[in-house]
């Protein structure tokens, strides 16, 4: 059985993927725009974050979070984002725009390993050090 494929956002690409792939996906949870909190929940509980960018992203927030909350993350081979994910550790990199690979690089994900990794909460750490040496930097120099 298929894990519950659950969509947090509202923005216009969203109800466009959702009004051309509503057959397909009849799993799919449409969630909408969740408050901060209830995304948060969303993101602490899932087996694997997936973030399909086709576009240039430098280091998205939803990234930051799914590393701080030690979940593993299914990102595009778009812009920084394969520089990021270690693939095969802390998740894995599919190629942009190919859902035949993002099909495969999941299923491998979600059936290689359980629900959190060791390595991802390796990540959550390195990311709340980066989190905390950045707010540091700014405190000490405010104009960089």
């Amino acid at each position: 059985m298929a894990p519950e494929l659950r969509i947090v956002g509202d923005r216009a690409s969203v109800a466009r993927w959702r009004a051309s792939h509503a057959r397909q996906v009849r799993e799919a949870n449409f969630l909408g725009r969740l408050p901060s909190s209830a995304a948060e929940n969303e993101i602490a509980n899932a087996r694997l974050l997936i973030l399909p960018s086709i576009w240039f992203e430098g280091f998205p927030m939803v990234l930051r979070e799914a590393f701080a909350f030690g979940t593993p993350a299914a990102v595009s081979d778009s812009g920084p984002l394969p520089r990021i994910v270690e693939d095969g550790r802390t998740g894995v990199v599919f190629r942009a725009g190919d859902h035949e690979s993002l099909l495969h690089r999941v299923r491998t994900r979600l059936g290689s390993r359980g629900r959190r990794c060791r390595k991802c909460r390796t990540s959550a750490n390195r990311v709340r050090d980066q989190v905390r040496r950045e707010g540091e930097l700014r405190a000490a120099h405010p104009y960089l």
